[in-house]
């Protein structure tokens, strides 16, 4: 690997053989030249690894590496301990990046005091292919950097915990021995984020949109929620307590619950496509978890009916009424592009 590379972007890949391509070539065609990527795949069954290697051909700048399927997290870790860069940037196999995206984020960078900067991205999804312009922090602090506990009251909004739309420096993750929790695969990168930001002093926030975040990918890394994923949660929450001094400031349990709202209420509708998948994640949902109290989340009278309902033991009418919205808000999908 090359030496002088100032940047070192770390891809792991999972059957990423749709959108592989994609990303590489936007890497690959970056407006800033000087940096390296470390490619590693993670036990990939599809096409993905010839698909690399092929390209690689084309540009010495790229690095593979390969693993038994141990989870991005263990690929994520390998990739720091190999990079040369003085940054890092991680990037989604089934994401792309604008042809500026690493020229904007190291201009900011390069003052000493800026240890983390942030950008705002584009969603991709069905109801927009070309991409929804969004920016987890507030306009007023576009342009400017904001303190350690300014960055870490946001944390928890949107999307601002995870790695991609980012560079950090490589010396504060060695330094601080920080690493990605190897057998956790929900919210392992808010984690290390959270991590990463005890030992920061100014973060820089850059107005544009940068990053395309598809979330057409169900094979990738962030595939559909279930069973499993619970026990990941409540891991997710355990690790999370670690940093309760830390972040006093803010309502941890609070937080912890909203998050656990949004996670059982998906999980309910990626496994509505079967009624014997939904019967039996209500059922579990029963028997692990206390009711919620709907007076918290007043904004979410559908969701508050559809867990009230399993609570009372009504699956069929919970079901019929998820399989219903999925079903309306596919319709409309459809409408949008006849």
């Amino acid at each position: 690997m090359s030496n002088d590379s100032e940047i070192t972007l770390i891809i792991p890949v999972f059957n990423a053989e749709k959108y592989i391509i994609r990303c590489l070539d936007s890497v690959k065609l970056q407006n800033y030249k000087n940096f390296e990527v470390i490619l590693i795949n993670d036990g990939s069954t599809d096409n993905s690894e010839n698909i690399i290697l092929d390209f690689m051909k084309s540009d010495n700048r790229f690095w593979y590496f390969t693993q038994s399927n141990a989870g991005p997290s263990s690929a994520r870790n390998l990739g720091i301990k190999e990079a040369k860069g003085k940054y890092l940037a991680f990037i989604d196999a089934d994401d792309w990046l604008r042809p500026d995206y690493l020229e904007k984020l190291v201009t900011p960078m390069q003052k000493p005091i800026i240890d983390l900067v942030c950008a705002g991205y584009y969603e991709v999804n069905r109801d927009y292919p070309k991409g929804l312009k969004l920016h987890d922090f507030q306009p007023e602090v576009f342009t400017k950097s904001i303190d350690k506990r300014s960055f870490q009251a946001n944390l928890f909004n949107g999307v601002s915990g995870v790695l991609w739309g980012k560079l950090f420096r490589k010396e504060i993750f060695l330094v601080n021995n920080i690493e990605f929790h190897p057998n956790l695969r929900l919210s392992e990168d808010l984690l290390a984020v959270i991590e990463y930001s005890l030992y920061l002093n100014k973060v820089f926030i850059i107005p544009d949109a940068i990053y395309f975040y598809n979330r057409l990918n169900e094979t990738g890394l962030s595939q559909g929620i279930s069973i499993e994923k619970y026990h990941n949660l409540k891991c997710f929450f355990r690790e999370l307590g670690r940093f309760r001094e830390e972040l006093d400031f803010l309502d941890l349990d609070l937080i912890k619950l909203r998050r656990k709202y949004s996670f059982i209420i998906q999980l309910l509708k990626d496994q509505s496509s079967s009624k014997r998948e939904y019967y039996n994640t209500a059922q579990f949902l029963v028997e692990n978890e206390k009711p919620f109290d709907p007076n918290m989340f007043p904004k979410k009278k559908i969701d508050n009916f559809i867990l009230r309902s399993i609570y009372k033991g009504n699956y069929y009418r919970s079901w019929i009424i998820v399989r219903l919205f999925q079903t309306l808000k596919r319709v409309k999908a459809g409408w949008k592009f006849f």
